[in-house]
C-alpha cells in the first residue's frame, strides 16, 4: 500500500506547522501499516474517506490499494 499526495495537498502539507505535520506523518505511517485510525467514508461518495488529526482534516481517495491524498484542510473549510 502506497500514499500519494497530489500537487496541492503535498504544498499544504509542507506549510503545516511541524506538531501537525508530525502527526500527519505518524497518521499515515499507521494507515500504511493498518494499524486502527480514525478513518471515516464520507457520506454520498464513493472510495472518499476523510482522517482526522487534530484541528485539521485529510480528504483522500483509495484507488485499488493505494491511497491520494487530494486535501488538508482545517475542520472548518474542509467539506466547503
Amino acid at each position: 500500500m502506497n500514499i500519494h499526495f497530489t500537487s496541492n495537498a503535498f504544498k499544504v502539507y509542507n506549510n503545516l506547522p511541524s506538531g501537525y505535520k508530525n502527526l500527519l506523518d505518524k497518521t499515515l505511517d499507521k494507515l500504511k501499516n493498518k494499524i486502527p485510525i480514525d478513518i471515516k467514508p464520507l457520506k454520498g461518495e464513493t472510495d472518499v474517506y476523510r482522517i482526522r488529526f487534530g484541528k485539521y482534516r485529510v480528504l483522500l481517495n483509495k484507488i485499488e490499494t493505494d491511497y491520494l491524498v487530494f486535501r488538508i484542510d482545517t475542520r472548518g473549510d474542509i467539506y466547503k
